[in-house]
């Protein structure tokens, strides 16, 4: 069964538009990774900032020092920035600092042009605003955050004529704030932004009524343009192009890199901006008109996410690490 490998190896490999150094991916390190998330207990966005071992806070600490790692090791070839907001909302009924993680891997031609490898460090239970319950988050979006450190870790052993930007994002179970707040921050630092690869729940294989399918993985893409003006919507109507957006390119390129590894995953394209009624962090570059797709799971189990932790009727909910594929 193969999720995690050739998933991330297609990640790195849209990132670096070049061939992907596979072997370079290590499945312990992801699964470190993961177990260290979920062992703080919860990573809810409301949840305690100053526990050094709980909460939010310390795994926003943890991502910082792992980039800082990263970069030591490939001779300070990361610049880690925390763009940070106060925010507030029905999701966040107390006024909150909000933090992102970002390791920028600048491109050695043209650094303004970037593109974005991302995840959400922040997860939740069944209640929206309960930040104190555990909430371990493991496929949810661990696997996404790990991802993205593994990809830093092997992409920046080597040298990209553009930039790379690694971020672990928060505030997404709350409103998607932890993307906002990173495409707010690539229009003020005047990146051209080539494509924004999103990563939410993409360790796992089997769905909730134990249908297994290791062989795909859904990229997500909008087809309109959220940005699009009465005029070009106009345009699109009379001449076609409503399947044409730069996100739904993004995508179909994607595809092509897929079918030409034979060992990794095949696409299955999803010509939606994401899940009917859900959302993800690549929809706020999207409105921005920055190209943005989304990976996931070819099928998700949602006994596993969004749930408290309980057994019901014999049934095991939660978002908790047995649940995914490592291999």
């Amino acid at each position: 069964m193969r999720i995690c490998l050739p998933f991330l190896s297609l990640v790195v490999s849209t990132a670096a538009m070049a061939a992907a150094p596979e072997d370079a991916i290590n499945e312990t390190r992801l699964r470190a990774d993961v177990e260290r998330m979920v062992g703080f207990g919860t990573r809810h966005t409301l949840s305690t900032q100053t526990d050094p071992e709980r909460g939010i806070g310390a795994a926003r600490n943890w991502a910082e020092a792992e980039f800082r790692k990263t970069s030591a090791a490939c001779g300070g070839c990361l610049d880690v920035v925390l763009p940070e907001r106060m925010i507030a909302g029905d999701r966040v009924p107390v006024p909150t600092r909000l933090v992102n993680v970002v390791a920028i891997q600048r491109g050695t031609e043209r650094p303004k042009e970037v593109v974005i490898v991302q995840g959400h460090i922040d997860s939740r239970v069944s209640q929206i605003l309960d930040a104190t319950s555990d909430a371990p988050g493991a496929n949810d979006d661990a696997s996404g955050v790990a991802l993205v450190m593994e990809a830093a870790r092997v992409l920046s052993q080597l040298k990209y004529p553009a930039t790379i930007i690694y971020a672990a994002l928060s505030g997404e179970e709350q409103g998607l704030l932890g993307g906002k707040l990173l495409a707010d921050y690539a229009a003020e630092q005047g990146w051209t932004v080539k494509a924004v690869l999103n990563n939410d729940i993409v360790g796992g294989s089997r769905g909730s009524d134990g249908y297994r399918d290791d062989k795909h993985v859904r990229v997500l893409s909008e087809g309109l343009r959220a940005d699009a003006t009465d005029a070009l919507r106009a345009q699109m109507r009379r001449f076609g192009g409503e399947n044409d957006s730069p996100s739904r390119n993004i995508a179909r390129w994607i595809g092509g890199l897929a079918a030409e590894d034979a060992k990794g995953l095949a696409v299955r394209q999803i010509w939606r901006a994401d899940r009917m009624g859900r959302g993800g962090d690549q929809l706020p570059f999207s409105d921005k008109g920055f190209p943005a797709i989304r990976f996931s799971v070819a099928v998700e189990d949602y006994e596993h996410q969004h749930q408290d932790l309980r057994i019901e009727n014999g049934v095991k909910f939660g978002d908790t690490i047995d649940e995914m594929d490592f291999p």
